[in-house]
């Protein structure tokens, strides 16, 4: 077995993302539209609402979906306060 360095798959060479801590209301905002948008970019289906594993109905409707996702609705619904109302118009935009 072949174990020399040419050999071998470097980590620079096998991973296709990499994390990314989200600081900004901006930041969370960008790359949740990413997110939701990917599907469509990737011919999936033609609109993001169409993809049955994404939170974007959620996001935009408040409606529930296969994947439960902590939101502004689910934390007003168990009490929380409404802290999140800007951010939902921001994503709606």
């Amino acid at each position: 077995m072949d174990l020399s360095k040419s050999s071998r798959i470097g980590l620079e060479r096998s991973v296709r993302y990499y994390d990314f801590n989200v600081f900004t209301q901006t930041k969370f905002i960008e790359k949740l539209r990413y997110i939701h948008r990917n599907p469509v970019a990737r011919g999936l289906v033609e609109k993001s609402e169409d993809y049955r594993w994404s939170s974007f109905r959620h996001w935009a409707t408040g409606e529930c979906g296969p994947v439960e996702i902590e939101s502004h609705w689910t934390w007003t619904k168990r009490g929380g306060s409404d802290i999140h109302t800007p951010l939902m118009r921001k994503l709606r935009a």
